[in-house]
């Protein structure tokens, strides 16, 4: 059985198992000079630090990558079935606003089915005589 070799930490100076370092492929021993609580106390400092820089970075990734293959979908999805897109956004309204108002929303009896049928059946508003099928 290999024994376990100790080493000295150049951040907190305490003598500690190798077990207790990151592995450093680059250095002599395959261990790093720094103590993984060492390692994780600097990494979290940093990362407060440089959080706005970090946050900017996703979110120009994500835009440039995923972002636009959402969009693409959404496009495709709201060009093919428009009815119960509209629906899903009239439904998602109706539960906000009932949240806000402090209203019980019935979500067994609004579902985006009913409101399909509803929509198909008379497609105005019964108040105002607004169409609701538009965008």
């Amino acid at each position: 059985m290999k024994e376990k070799l100790k080493k000295k930490c150049n951040k907190c100076g305490k003598i500690l198992d190798e077990t207790c370092f990151v592995k450093h492929k680059q250095s002599k021993n395959g261990y790093s000079n720094i103590c993984k609580k060492c390692k994780n106390i600097y990494l979290k400092k940093w990362k407060q630090e440089h959080s706005q820089e970090l946050s900017d970075k996703r979110r120009k990734r994500y835009a440039e990558t995923y972002g636009q293959e959402v969009k693409k979908r959404e496009a495709e999805r709201k060009a093919k079935y428009p009815l119960k897109v509209r629906c899903q956004l009239l439904r998602s309204g109706m539960r906000d606003r009932a949240r806000i108002k402090n209203i019980e929303f019935d979500a067994d009896f609004f579902t985006v089915a009913y409101l399909m049928k509803r929509l198909e059946d008379n497609n105005t508003c019964e108040c105002c005589n607004k169409k609701l099928n538009e965008v």
